[in-house]
């Protein structure tokens, strides 16, 4: 019987271990109304990526002018792709990935606006050639198109991404079925 060997949780460095200041300026009862928190990093399910949800939308256009904590986009609930994805709708996520991490394949119904923070990933897919790096500064507009991430290292990554829901994608009369990370094959 073989023994399955877990990697020990990576640590993260001191400058990304705090939770996120969000700031979220809309109209209030008196005009302009502010409201400053801290957002916590969660677990993803992955090794060594961890996830913080900042805004959630449930449609576009929003109706969502209005701020306070009974209306914030944060506490909405997605409703596709493991609430990464939310119909009709968007949301606003910071990721971290360790040295090593990757999130595996998947394709979802989205336009996904990625902004390299700190770091960089090697974006891939299911061709040789749609392979690339992502690095520090860097902004890709992915169009529902299979992929993943991995961190070649030697530091921890950070990208923030806005994700807006899309129409099912349609090839040679064909809908293109959304595909779920295999969550088994990053977890070794």
């Amino acid at each position: 019987m073989a023994v399955e060997h877990q990697r020990p949780p990576p640590v993260k460095p001191q400058e990304l271990s705090r939770n996120l200041t969000r700031i979220v300026s809309g109209v209030g009862k008196d005009e302009n109304n502010t409201t400053i928190d801290n957002i916590p990093f969660h677990e993803t399910g992955l090794w060594g990526a961890t996830t913080a949800l900042l805004w959630r939308t449930s449609e576009t256009p929003s109706k969502d002018s209005n701020t306070g904590k009974e209306l914030d986009g944060a506490h909405r609930p997605g409703d596709r792709f493991g609430g990464f994805v939310n119909s009709n709708g968007t949301n606003f996520i910071v990721q971290d990935l360790a040295p090593g991490a990757e999130v595996p394949m998947h394709r979802s119904n989205s336009i996904d606006y990625i902004i390299m923070i700190k770091g960089e990933v090697i974006s891939t897919g299911p061709g040789e050639k749609e392979e690339f790096h992502i690095k520090e500064g860097d902004i890709l507009v992915r169009k529902a198109n299979t992929h993943g991430y991995q961190n070649p290292g030697p530091g921890w990554a950070r990208y923030a991404v806005v994700i807006l829901d899309a129409e099912p994608v349609v090839v040679g009369g064909e809908v293109v079925p959304e595909t779920l990370p295999n969550f088994d094959s990053s977890t070794a």
